[in-house]
């Protein structure tokens, strides 16, 4: 251990210190959060879960009803007609997307997504003046394990932190202005 910290040039009190400043944080985070991580995950669940789908953009409704059929007749891949034929930035991917957090999709979009199975092709449908065809490629569903709830303790914590820090401002502001 002496000779790991003399090795890398670090002053033993100052990584001691560090290390028992982490400690003492990470104790204090499961000592005054703890509690509320269950509700807070479900809170957050749509924005923990990930999604990956393949996707096409057309603003042609006949266009994409032929792609649909073209590709669920497995006469042609779904990349390369993205990538001829979508109209969004996914034609650049492939017309794949993801992994993304659930919620950063349309919520007409997240629906679908939710109700389908991994490699999945749905029908076409309208979002604005789109018109779609979607296919789940995976879906991760958040757990609450250890490293998640390790993870919403310390949000709970900054949250709480920067409430702190907002608060002590407002506060120091009225007694200048009062001054």
């Amino acid at each position: 251990y002496k000779a790991w910290i003399k090795n890398n040039n670090i002053i033993q009190e100052d990584f001691e210190n560090s290390e028992i400043m982490k400690y003492q944080l990470k104790k204090y985070i499961n000592e005054r959060f703890d509690h509320k991580v269950e509700s807070y995950f479900l809170e957050r669940k749509n924005d923990l879960d990930t999604v990956t789908y393949s996707i096409i953009r057309s603003k042609n409704d006949y266009l994409a009803r032929e792609l649909f059929h073209r590709i669920s007749d497995d006469a042609e891949d779904f990349g390369p007609l993205a990538t001829k034929y979508s109209e969004g930035l996914e034609k650049n991917t492939n017309g794949l997307i993801g992994p993304v957090a659930l919620s950063s999709a349309h919520p007409r979009l997240v629906e679908i997504l939710e109700s389908s199975k991994e490699g999945e092709l749905k029908p076409p449908f309208r979002i604005g003046d789109s018109t779609i065809i979607v296919r789940l490629e995976s879906y991760t569903r958040a757990k609450l394990d250890e490293t998640m709830r390790t993870k919403l303790g310390e949000e709970l914590f900054d949250k709480w932190i920067s409430s702190q820090a907002v608060d002590l401002s407002k506060t120091m502001l009225k007694k200048s202005i009062n001054n």
